[in-house]
């Protein structure tokens, strides 16, 4: 470990005996290590890696693709892999809990593993929303299709250019994979406090209009008293006309 830890950047990476150095080939597996014992690697690391993590969100919003080479293989970029996204999650977070509250340069960086665990979500959600995924009284379909599909748990996602996540229609698409459904439910879990609605960019969620059944009386009667404790009609939030009567 030793030998693979580099203390100019935090992160690890292959050793050569040789010409001693480290590799300069960036992948992911470089943080493995703040994933299993990050408490045992020095603070001023800890604070590089997450500089570090949270710089390669900025530049990739929609998930951390494995490397940054596009060999056209499945484990490299722009695919974007659930598990792997977790072992970031982790890092970042043991690395934010390893640096306490003695490295003031790096406070701007806590928090990054909150904002990785959101993007996750975002991806997860907003591909099994455009492959058919509903949840009846809440939200209907994307396409309000009549298909049987209700939605793929896809095991691999796709970020764009721009490093935004890339949503797929195909309601065939290979889905059922439990590691994503598992790290979206443990992620939901963990980052409840911090957790917002799911963002598709580009796509509009097509929420079912809960209207009162009659005057005072609506289906969604713990929203209907929020909103009339505040003296609103509507819910801003979602855009939605007329959810209770007044």
């Amino acid at each position: 470990m030793d030998l693979a830890y580099n203390p100019d950047t935090g992160l690890f990476a292959d050793y050569h005996l040789e010409s001693g150095k480290h590799a300069d080939v960036w992948s992911i597996n470089s943080l493995w290590a703040y994933w299993a014992f990050g408490d045992s690697i020095p603070a001023g690391g800890a604070g590089r890696a997450l500089e570090n993590i949270s710089q390669l969100h900025q530049r990739f919003p929609g998930g951390l693709p494995n490397t940054l080479y596009n060999t056209t293989l499945s484990w490299d970029y722009p695919h974007i892999k659930p598990p792997l996204q977790h072992m970031v999650i982790k890092s970042a977070d043991n690395s934010e809990k390893n640096l306490g509250n003695g490295y003031n340069s790096y406070s701007e960086y806590k928090g990054t593993a909150a904002k990785i665990a959101q993007s996750t979500i975002d991806t997860a959600f907003c591909n099994w929303y455009t492959t058919g995924g509903n949840i009846p009284g809440v939200l209907n379909s994307y396409d309000y299709s009549t298909s049987n599909s209700s939605g793929a748990s896809l095991g691999t996602f796709d970020i764009d250019a721009s490093g935004n996540e890339v949503t797929t229609t195909d309601s065939s698409s290979a889905g059922g994979f439990t590691w994503t459904t598992g790290i979206t439910i443990w992620l939901l879990d963990q980052y409840k406090a911090q957790n917002m609605m799911p963002s598709c960019p580009n796509i509009k969620l097509n929420l079912v209009n809960k209207t009162c059944k009659k005057k005072g009386v609506c289906n969604n009667v713990r929203l209907c008293r929020r909103l009339k404790r505040k003296g609103l009609s509507h819910d801003k939030r979602y855009n939605k006309r007329a959810v209770c009567k007044r």
